[in-house]
C-alpha cells in the first residue's frame, strides 16, 4: 500500500516553529516532501524554476545537479533558519525559492565563467600540470619508478573517494582524455556543467593529495 502523499498542510506545524527549533526528523520530512518523488508537482516546479534561473547555457541535468547539491548541503540550514515571524506573509515555500534562487545565480555565474574561461587560475593550472606530469612519468625509468608508483597509488585512492558525478567526468576527461564537448555528449549534460564538475573534481583531488603529502 502506497504511503499517503505529504502536503504542505501536513508540514505547517513544523514551519510554524521559531527559527532554529526544527530537528533532523523535520528536515527529513520536508526533504521527502520536496525531493522524494520526482513526479510530484513540487519537484517538477522546482526543476522548472531552476532551469529557468540557470539560463540558456544550462539543461535539465544542470538543474538536477543543483537540486541534489541544494538538498544535500543547503536545505537543512534553510529549514532551520526559516523564521515564520518575519516571513509569515509569504510562507516557507517563497522563502525556499528565494534561497534556491540565490544558489541558481551563483551556479549560473560559475557555468558562464567555465564556458568563457577554459583555464582556471595559474596556481591550479600549475598543480594540474604537475599531476599530469607525475602520472605520465615512465615507470621503466628506475629513478622515477618509486615516485611514479607512490603518486599513482595516491591518486587512485583519492579518485575512489569521488562521488559518481565527479568520477564519471574524471574517467572521461583524465583517463580517456576526451574533450569537454565529447564528455558533455557522453554524459548528456551541458559543456558548462562538465567544466564546473571538472574544476570541482580537481579541487577535491588536489586537496586529497595535499593531505597525503604531495
Amino acid at each position: 500500500m502506497d504511503k499517503p502523499k505529504i502536503t504542505i498542510k501536513d508540514l505547517e506545524p513544523i514551519f510554524d516553529r521559531p527559527e532554529f527549533q526544527r530537528s533532523v526528523a523535520d528536515y527529513e520530512q520536508i526533504c521527502n516532501w520536496l525531493f522524494g518523488n520526482i513526479n510530484s508537482s513540487e519537484y517538477k516546479y522546482l526543476l522548472a524554476f531552476v532551469i529557468r534561473k540557470l539560463g540558456p547555457d544550462a539543461g535539465v541535468e544542470d538543474a538536477e545537479d543543483l537540486l541534489q547539491d541544494f538538498a544535500s548541503n543547503r536545505l537543512y540550514s534553510v529549514i532551520r533558519e526559516y523564521n515564520p515571524a518575519k516571513t509569515k506573509k509569504h510562507g516557507f515555500w517563497n522563502y525556499l525559492l528565494i534561497r534556491l534562487g540565490q544558489d541558481c545565480l551563483n551556479r549560473r555565474r560559475s557555468i558562464t565563467h567555465h564556458r568563457d574561461h577554459e583555464t582556471q587560475g595559474i596556481e591550479e593550472s600549475q598543480i594540474i600540470e604537475f599531476i599530469l606530469q607525475q602520472t605520465k612519468i615512465s615507470d621503466t625509468d628506475p629513478a622515477n619508478q618509486l615516485i611514479y608508483e607512490e603518486f599513482t597509488q595516491a591518486l587512485k585512492e583519492c579518485a575512489k573517494k569521488l562521488s559518481s558525478r565527479y568520477s564519471a567526468v574524471f574517467e572521461l576527461r583524465f583517463k580517456r582524455e576526451l574533450s569537454i564537448e565529447e564528455t558533455a555528449r557522453m554524459l548528456n549534460i551541458s559543456e558548462g556543467l562538465v567544466k564546473v564538475r571538472w574544476h570541482r573534481t580537481w579541487q577535491i583531488l588536489v586537496e586529497c593529495l595535499k593531505k597525503k603529502g604531495w
